[in-house]
């Protein structure tokens, strides 16, 4: 009994925490700072290169791919950029690879601020 008080206590001030974070910095804050907390942005680009890898495979498997043609190459590079943006949660997964290559490529192109919202 002590237990699931104890759980219930926990609970109930971290709710109150966000509220009062909510408050105070606004709903955009919190979510940024909820996305960097929880690393969404590898999570998505994990997503993204399975998805294509799996794509690949498929589109390798089921045809006569020959990576010599220039044209077969670049019919698969399209079905992985089609394949790979088909719903709102993959283009997100897709933007996420793009930025993290973004980055990588140059360092000065990209830079990542900590800003509070609100």
């Amino acid at each position: 009994m002590g237990n699931c008080q104890h759980v219930c206590k926990v609970v109930k001030g971290q709710i109150a925490r966000i509220i009062w974070g909510i408050r105070n910095d606004g709903i955009l804050a919190f979510f940024e700072s909820e996305r960097l907390r929880l690393n969404i942005p590898l999570i998505f680009r994990s997503f993204w290169l399975m998805r294509c890898g799996i794509h690949m495979y498929i589109y390798l498997v089921s045809s006569e791919f020959a990576w010599t043609d220039v044209e077969s190459l670049n019919t698969l590079l399209k079905l992985v950029m089609v394949r790979g943006c088909e719903t709102l949660p993959a283009l997100l997964d897709m933007a996420s690879v793009f930025s993290w290559i973004c980055a990588k490529c140059q360092p000065g192109f990209y830079t990542t601020r900590k800003s509070s919202i609100g």
